[in-house]
């Protein structure tokens, strides 16, 4: 009793496709008993900061989703709230809506895998939102969200491949202005590139996290880079190949507070020790998926003697060779250890 009362987390993952002929009855006694659950939790849990609902299916039955909808507003104060679908539902029941009692507490809202509906203006309401994170939702019109919300937020990430960033939703970037210290856009376009930039430059001075992919390669980008004199991550996929003068641009770019940098060298064709025989920049943390040649171990190593701040090199497959040849100037690692997400 003391463990739920004290509870401060939980995630809820009901699976609701058994694919057998007694699916009805389990489902009926899976409802019943996730329904006395979240009651008990109604009465005992009140201290709950971060929810996360896995694998949501409006299927579920109406006691569950009164039972959740219960739960939610019984909470002191709800912190983050992360909406995590199955199959892209359209239908929440609810439960979204709910947020609405929790408007003074909520900062981090997460949704995923989700289409759009008119429940999400509530979060219009959560006046101390902070955190937006919209992933893998096929409905374009899910970044409806960033249009409707008058809040000025600290991070915003958008993983979704079937949405395009346009004028509307870069409003909300503006409205956010000196308060936003986290970007990660990865979209299958950005039909508003030069907006984009512009806006960024000309409201967002204190970000110290970007995250940009299918990027092309202009001076707006790099104006935008080299005027960010907070930025410590940088991470990059360019849509297009960069040639030896503009890897010298972009490396003479690179502000002096940086210490993070993930690139798709493959942009980089035969460039990559070019970038680091001009990088300035205090690296701590490399992150590439290049195959090194000599040109490039040269470069490498007179980065770290010239520098001596880079601890960390990851790379897509760690061969002997590369640990061989950087052994005593960097830590050679997996690239997924090191990698700083939004």
């Amino acid at each position: 009793m003391q463990f739920f009362s004290n509870l401060q987390e939980l995630t809820l993952c009901i699976i609701s496709d058994y694919g057998n002929e007694n699916c009805k009855a389990v489902l009926k006694m899976l409802a019943e008993n996730v329904t006395a659950l979240l009651k008990d939790l109604t009465k005992i849990s009140t201290k709950i900061n971060v929810l996360k609902i896995e694998e949501f299916n409006p299927n579920y039955g109406p006691q569950v989703f009164h039972a959740l909808i219960s739960m939610i507003k019984s909470q002191k104060r709800l912190r983050q709230f992360h909406l995590m679908g199955s199959d892209n539902p359209k239908e929440f029941h609810g439960i979204v809506s709910a947020l609405e009692s929790q408007k003074q507490s909520i900062r981090e809202v997460l949704i995923e895998d989700c289409d759009y509906n008119v429940e999400f203006k509530t979060l219009n309401n959560c006046e101390n939102l902070e955190t937006i994170r919209i992933r893998f939702c096929n409905d374009e019109k899910i970044l409806k969200i960033m249009e409707i919300l008058n809040c000025k937020i600290t991070t915003l990430e958008i993983i979704n491949f079937y949405c395009d960033i346009d004028a509307p939703n870069i409003v909300l970037l503006e409205k956010s202005g000196a308060l936003l210290q986290r970007l990660k856009l990865a979209v299958k376009m950005i039909s508003e590139k030069s907006i984009l930039l512009e806006t960024l430059m000309s409201f967002c001075p204190n970000i110290l996290y970007l995250n940009i992919s299918y990027i092309e390669f202009s001076t707006q980008l790099l104006d935008l880079i080299g005027n960010l004199k907070k930025l410590l991550f940088l991470t990059l996929r360019w849509c297009d190949d960069i040639f030896e003068e503009e890897v010298i641009r972009f490396a003479n770019a690179l502000p002096f507070t940086l210490q993070y940098l993930d690139l798709d060298t493959r942009s980089l064709k035969s460039n990559f020790d070019i970038l680091f025989d001009h990088c300035n920049a205090p690296l701590k943390t490399v992150i590439t998926n290049h195959y090194y040649e000599e040109e490039d171990f040269r470069a490498l190593i007179e980065f770290c003697i010239r520098k001596r701040t880079l601890k960390y090199l990851g790379v897509n497959l760690l061969s002997g060779d590369v640990y061989e040849r950087m052994k005593g100037y960097v830590t050679v690692v997996q690239f997924g250890h090191v990698i700083v997400d939004c």
